[in-house]
């Protein structure tokens, strides 16, 4: 147990006496690459549509691993998406500066300077602000055990 094993993409150890559940590497990785790849299917995708096919694939992520020990985890991919959004707008720019991309792409929201976010129209036909999920927000869940009588 010490070394740890991995099962059903969580990586499962034994130190100093408690049980350390993570998010398996493996997965981690292939899920940033998945969405490095879905960004790079994007390139001419308006900010809007980026940030409705993103959320969904962010939240279930985040939702499948949040009872572990994954805030590292989850602040690693807020990384990575934050790199591959840049890289895509920057793309779409290339003769303008940094700082033009960032004021145009990326604003503040809730205290974060840069949230990958837009102004956009909602089902309705009314305007509505599209805001990328940030993963590292995400709350830790703990497991609660069922009291002895009550299962």
């Amino acid at each position: 147990m010490k070394e740890g094993f991995d099962f059903l993409g969580f990586n499962l150890r034994h130190l100093g006496g408690k049980l350390l559940i993570k998010p398996q590497k493996k997965k981690v990785l292939a899920f940033c690459k998945k969405i490095g790849e879905t960004i790079k299917q994007k390139k001419s995708a308006t900010q809007e549509e980026v940030i409705k096919t993103l959320n969904p694939l962010l939240r279930g992520f985040a939702n499948y691993y949040r009872g572990v020990v994954s805030k590292e985890t989850f602040n690693y991919i807020h990384y990575r998406v934050w790199k591959y959004l840049f890289n895509w707008a920057k793309r779409r720019h290339p003769n303008k500066t940094n700082g033009w991309i960032a004021n145009k792409y990326f604003r503040k929201v809730k205290d974060n300077r840069w949230t990958f976010a837009c102004n956009g129209t909602g089902r309705k036909g009314t305007d509505v602000l599209w805001v990328l999920y940030d993963i590292s927000s995400t709350p830790i869940v703990r497991h609660v055990k069922v009291k002895g009588t009550a299962s």
